[in-house]
């Protein structure tokens, strides 16, 4: 019921900022979750949760709406918030380099 290419997405999202921190933790820089991301794995949440119910068979198709518009959404917070990380990663890199020279 998810295209491949949104679960692609949403994978090497969690997979690049998974490995950016573990680097940014071996440099001695903690990066912590920000509200955009927590956000981003409630609504991933609710909408697996949607996704696997059994609802459109319970309440009637325009559930399977419901579905899209909540996969919809996790993918444009996913990619927002993995974005803002990339932006955070970029300042970090400067930083390091800035307090190095």
């Amino acid at each position: 019921e998810v295209p491949w290419w949104v679960t692609g997405l949403i994978i090497l999202r969690e997979v690049g900022i998974t490995v950016w921190r573990f680097v940014e933790l071996g440099r001695g820089n903690v990066v912590p979750a920000s509200s955009g991301g927590k956000l981003k794995t409630v609504v991933q949440a609710v909408a697996i949760s949607v996704a696997l119910a059994p609802l459109p068979v319970l309440l009637g198709e325009w559930m399977a709406w419901v579905n899209a518009v909540l996969i919809a959404a996790a993918l444009v917070l996913t990619v927002w918030s993995g974005l803002l990380y990339v932006r955070d990663a970029i300042r970090l890199a400067r930083e390091g380099r800035a307090g190095r020279a």
